[in-house]
């Protein structure tokens, strides 16, 4: 019973005695030992350990304020990892909140309107019921002899999109936006990237969607995973097959201020 109600006294002597009050003390003592004797080098003494107590306080609550804020501010309005994925490779602190906006294709919109209006429906989505500044939405099709490519129904519509995409070249687009809730100003754009696939035989075809890969990707398949090997060139931005076109995405983030 004595060692804990030591231990007790212990722990509340280290809380009240924490490095800033050791060092007032200190500091104090060496400026009222030097006035007192009148020693230089105690007052000097005494005068830079409060010197260098201001600024240990001072990095120290500049640090707690960048750690509380700047993780709030930018908000991925996606449950996409691979999105995720590429915002962290770029240094960026945010948070991500997915929105649950259908993606449904309106009657006559064209590949790059869609993108871009469900990347702002997106963001406004998030918006609306979340804190913070700057959201990012973002939406990726693969378009294939003009056909619009989401992500596939069933392992059925995942080969027939797997077949239709061997041998020849597609676009891959990716609509972002951006939407600074304080300034109430959204902007978008939509970034295009021309994929080749190589002559997919059925077999290949066929272990790969076994995979499980195919189903939750646009075109039903993932650059950066599985079928990677089954990509012979692209031309253009490599982010943006993967889902978000990364030098865009950081350029319009540095003009709106969020970075």
């Amino acid at each position: 019973m004595n060692r804990d109600k030591n231990n007790q006294e212990i722990s509340v002597i280290g809380r009240l005695f924490s490095l800033e009050a050791l060092l007032v003390v200190m500091g104090v003592l060496s400026l009222a030992s030097g006035i007192f004797v009148q020693d230089t080098v105690r007052l000097s003494l005494g005068a830079s350990i409060l010197g260098g107590l201001a600024l240990l306080v001072f990095f120290r609550r500049k640090g707690k304020r960048r750690m509380h804020h700047t993780p709030s501010n930018i908000i991925l309005a996606s449950a996409s990892p691979r999105r995720a994925e590429l915002l962290d490779s770029a240094g960026i602190k945010f948070r991500v909140l997915p929105s649950g906006i259908p993606e449904d294709t309106l009657s006559g919109e064209r590949p790059e309107e869609h993108v871009v209006r469900l990347a702002r429906e997106k963001a406004l989505d998030v918006a609306k019921k979340s804190d913070g500044r700057f959201f990012i939405g973002a939406d990726t099709v693969v378009v294939c002899e003009g056909e619009i490519m989401g992500k596939p129904a069933d392992s059925l519509d995942a080969e027939r999109m797997l077949e239709k995409l061997s041998g020849v070249g597609h676009e891959v687009i990716t609509g972002f936006a951006l939407y600074d809730k304080e300034k109430d100003a959204l902007n978008g754009e939509a970034v295009k990237t021309r994929v080749y696939f190589k002559t997919l035989n059925s077999e290949e075809i066929r272990v790969y969607i076994a995979s499980g890969c195919p189903l939750d990707k646009a075109g039903a398949y993932a650059i950066q995973g599985g079928a990677a090997y089954m990509i012979r060139k692209i031309e253009g931005s490599y982010s943006n097959v993967v889902g978000l076109p990364l030098c865009e995405v950081v350029e319009a983030l540095h003009k709106a201020g969020a970075i």
